[in-house]
């Protein structure tokens, strides 16, 4: 028998972890012959020493030893993490590139020390496996929107996640990887005064690299910075040159699902700068197109972008008039909050028609007919149609 087969029969009885060390460093420059049969002793010994040694060498794995790899989760979790803090910058950057192809939330936070790590290549690597993951959860977050489900629960689930974002951004001028600025925009709503904090700093870098790399970056995942934007001084020129760049549905529907944003008067303000934006529909027959729940916004929305009177109420008549009930009903509910002479007309002619707010419109003018009989209350009958007083109630909530 071959010394070499005496040497590999005697390590593949040998249990102790060192083993596995071994073979590790052995397979990250092993001849393919070699490498193979590592591989399969390693994948025999199944341990979690065993598939570290697996993870840190991943690259060296053909698409069955990968998927081999990949069926025993707990053994996986447990490389990677294992990998990720090993003295070798190949596993490390290895432990990266599997942890990107795989959906573990529980690994997430090893992306912050990776951001720190002393090899250039690990860091930039960790970098855009962070990019990656905030896209995934961002993309599934539009689908449960979209479905009409609930999304809070996601940055729940992902907290370590959000943690290793609001690090990176407080540590940029450390590893400055720009994606970690692009995806602290993403989730500018998620991280708060965190990420104005930094961005409003007089003696930070971060501030300087967004405004170097906003426009190659605009787009629709910056809807909720955009419009948080135009309630902070320093920022509010970038957000109204964002929101009047763009156009079509794609924008349209990622801001008015940010539409809770507006319930700061602040905002409302900004809004009032954007005068007839290329990405709102006016046309009714267009929003036929829309997502149930983005058409439902357009009413409010209308009162508080740059339009004029007679649009705003010809386009709040249009909708009041349409086939759509989430249409109808947010024209009527908009309607009514604005509370004013202009407003009342359209009321009057929806509770004159066959409409499923026909009765809501009925009872809202008796009743105001009867505040100002006793007057109960004082209303100004000229108040601009355009200067709602707070966030309607059918947008509240908004997702």
């Amino acid at each position: 028998m071959p010394l070499v087969d005496v040497l590999y029969g005697w390590l593949a009885k040998d249990r102790d972890p060192q083993v596995d060390r071994i073979f590790s460093a052995a397979l990250e420059q092993a001849e393919p012959p070699f490498a193979a049969r590592m591989i399969k002793l390693l994948f025999e010994r199944k341990s979690e020493s065993a598939w570290t040694a697996l993870v840190s060498n991943q690259d060296r794995l053909d698409d069955d030893a990968r998927h081999q790899l990949q069926r025993e989760e707990p053994l996986l979790r447990a490389g990677i993490a294992a990998a990720a803090r090993s003295t070798s910058a190949h596993a490390r950057k290895n432990a990266l590139l599997l942890l990107a192809q795989s959906p573990e939330t529980q690994l997430t936070y090893l992306l912050g020390d990776a951001l720190r790590d002393g090899d250039a290549e690990v860091r930039a690597l960790a970098a855009k496996v962070l990019r990656g993951k905030v896209q995934c959860i961002l993309d599934e977050s539009a689908r449960q929107v979209a479905a009409g489900k609930p999304i809070t629960r996601i940055w729940r689930q992902n907290e370590d996640l959000l943690e290793v974002v609001r690090e990176g951004l407080r540590t940029y001028s450390l590893h400055q990887r720009d994606e970690v600025l692009e995806v602290s925009l993403w989730l500018a709503r998620e991280l708060g005064e965190a990420l104005w904090a930094s961005l409003e700093s007089s003696s930070s870098r971060t501030a300087y690299a967004v405004q170097e790399y906003l426009e190659e970056w605009n787009g629709p995942r910056l809807a909720a910075f955009a419009l948080l934007a135009l309630a902070r001084k320093q920022w509010r020129a970038q957000g109204r040159t964002m929101l009047r760049s763009w156009s079509g549905d794609e924008y349209l529907i990622s801001l008015m699902r940010n539409s809770d944003l507006l319930s700061d008067c602040k905002i409302r303000h900004g809004l009032q700068a954007i005068k007839q934006p290329a990405w709102f529909v006016v046309r009714v027959a267009r929003i036929i197109d829309l997502p149930p729940d983005v058409r439902a916004k357009l009413p409010f929305w209308i009162m508080h972008l740059g339009y004029s009177d007679s649009e705003r109420m010809n386009f709040l008549r249009a909708c009041q008039a349409s086939a759509m009930p989430e249409v109808h009903r947010a024209a009527v509910y908009t309607l009514a909050e604005l509370g004013n002479i202009a407003a009342d007309h359209i009321l009057r002619e929806a509770s004159l028609r066959p409409c499923p707010m026909n009765q809501f419109a009925r009872w809202y003018l008796h009743g105001r007919r009867l505040a100002d009989e006793r007057g109960g209350r004082s209303r100004n009958r000229t108040r601009d149609a355009a200067q709602p007083s707070a966030l309607p109630r059918f947008a509240r909530g908004a997702n």
